[in-house]
């Protein structure tokens, strides 16, 4: 039942904000809000079948193809996103960054004992390029206080979608004593924080 609201309330938001973001893409002709709509869209097309499939079945996806893909899609939106508020100049690269494919390939390792090969390879590849990208614009002083600010949210996006797949593994339940449900419930208001993060940095 509890994860059931969750769902229901995180659908709400990625609407609600999906929403607002095509309303100022189209007063203000903006192709960051309107990636960032599609985004938003994306990640409520997953929640949607998720929620769902909890309303029918009572229980979480067997298999979740369908919402992988839609979130596959909300990723590739918000790495077409970063690259726009950080332009076509690259970013400096630092020798640390190559620590960011040995950490994501090391947990897509990891998380195959309880996942199939492909999706895992397809989440690692992803989050792999969203943190090169995003990792850069968090200490860079190029782009300005607000980009920093929407990369360093990307980068909590991406840090709370790693924690939430480890729980996923030790953890079961319906119950407030789920540590999951509680980093769900976080990352439900660090897709919110992407919204006013993304206004400071088109502003600036």
């Amino acid at each position: 039942m509890i994860e059931t609201i969750e769902n229901a309330v995180q659908l709400g938001v990625a609407l609600i904000l999906a929403i607002a973001s095509l309303g100022i893409t189209w007063r203000r002709k903006s192709k960051a809000y309107g990636t960032l709509a599609l985004f938003y869209a994306a990640i409520a097309l997953g929640d949607l079948y998720w929620l769902l499939y909890l309303g029918f079945y009572h229980t979480t996806p067997q298999y979740s193809y369908i919402s992988e893909v839609a979130w596959y899609a909300a990723w590739l939106f918000l790495l077409l996103l970063l690259r726009q508020m950080q332009g076509e100049r690259p970013l400096g690269r630092h020798p640390m960054l190559w620590l960011i494919p040995v950490f994501t390939g090391g947990m897509c390792v990891f998380y195959m004992r309880w996942g199939d090969y492909a999706s895992n390879l397809i989440s690692a590849v992803f989050m792999t390029l969203l943190l090169w990208r995003a990792l850069p614009g968090c200490f860079t002083k190029e782009n300005g206080g607000a980009k920093r600010c929407f990369s360093i949210a990307v980068v909590a996006y991406c840090l709370i979608e790693y924690i939430m797949w480890t729980l996923s593994c030790f953890f079961d339940g319906d119950t407030l004593a789920n540590p999951y449900l509680w980093f769900d419930a976080l990352y439900t208001v660090c897709i919110a924080l992407i919204f006013p993060a993304l206004g400071k940095a088109v502003r600036e």
